[in-house]
């Protein structure tokens, strides 16, 4: 525990157990002063935590199997369409399966997918072309980069920040039924085949 009553050190203190200049007002903007933003730790587990961990561990096969198995069910149930391309895995071992990622071929088309996703019941994640910063591109991580605003404001990896902006994320949950899965393939594919021909590949 920390205790002060300087407000730089306070805000040092918490980028540190942070991700840098995370709690500011304005995450994204220039440093107020010099010094201020840098590269946090990301690291916040205390002893509590770790004592719950322990346990949680112990669980995590079975958490792993069950998302696997829900993943596995929707997947088989969606069809191929134009203008869609589900994520490839290159280690479906490796994966949890807690998330069904496609990208649209457009961004005009993800945002419509999306929208329609919602109002089927199935909640998706989609950024977008004119998405907000995003500390998971390297673009927008300023704090890493003297002279940031001269060097990464042309992307670098321009095909990686489509596909990011591009993706569509959907939550799978570990507990679904048989049921829930048949429900949201159906609703996925419902969605799809509103704005996409069927495809035969």
């Amino acid at each position: 525990m920390v205790v002060t009553n300087d407000e730089r050190s306070f805000d040092r203190v918490r980028q540190v157990a942070e991700a840098g200049g995370l709690w500011r007002a304005a995450r994204f903007a220039p440093e107020r002063y010099a010094g201020e933003l840098f590269v946090g730790a990301n690291y916040r587990l205390s002893e509590l935590e770790s004592a719950v961990n322990v346990v949680q561990l112990r669980k995590l096969d079975e958490v792993v199997s069950r998302h696997r198995a829900v993943w596995r069910s929707i997947r088989a149930k969606l069809g191929c369409f134009d203008q869609i391309v589900w994520q490839k895995s290159n280690d479906p071992e490796g994966d949890i399966g807690y998330l069904l990622r496609f990208f649209p071929k457009t961004d005009d088309l993800g945002r419509k997918i999306c929208t329609a996703l919602a109002a089927e019941g199935i909640g998706a994640g989609y950024r977008g072309a004119d998405a907000s910063p995003d500390w998971h591109l390297y673009r927008d991580m300023y704090p890493l980069f003297p002279n940031f605003s001269e060097k990464c404001q042309t992307d670098l990896c321009p095909v990686a920040v489509n596909l990011h902006n591009r993706c569509i994320s959907i939550t799978l949950g570990q507990w679904w039924s048989a049921e829930d899965c048949e429900a949201v393939a159906a609703g996925i594919n419902k969605v799809i085949s509103t704005y996409c021909a069927t495809s035969h590949q």
